[in-house]
């Protein structure tokens, strides 16, 4: 016996493949955020091999990758760096503006 297809179950069969392609979409896409924030936390963690004068260099010191660092498995420790080397260069400033004065 055959079945014939309405429209209405084409609709909703088409309705089904969307929304379970847009659940395996969002799946992937949590899943390279994931490797994403993985490879990101090893080559911040091999920042700790660099020395304090190279560290300096780049505006960072040792407590700022391992304070990024321990920011958790959820969260872009890349992001964490950027903000601590971020405040720290406007703290600077604002000294070196305070001197000036």
């Amino acid at each position: 016996m055959t079945q014939v297809v309405t429209p209405a179950s084409a609709r909703s069969n088409r309705a089904v493949a969307a929304s379970l392609f847009a659940g395996l979409s969002g799946l992937a896409s949590l899943l390279v955020e994931a490797f994403e924030r993985r490879r990101k936390r090893r080559e911040i963690a091999e920042l700790l091999t660099y020395d304090d004068f190279m560290l300096a260099d780049m505006g960072i010191t040792r407590d700022d990758v391992a304070s990024s660092l321990m920011s958790g498995d959820f969260s872009d420790p890349s992001s964490r760096l950027c903000h601590l080397r971020n405040e720290r260069s406007g703290t600077i400033l604002a000294q070196r503006r305070r001197r000036r004065a």
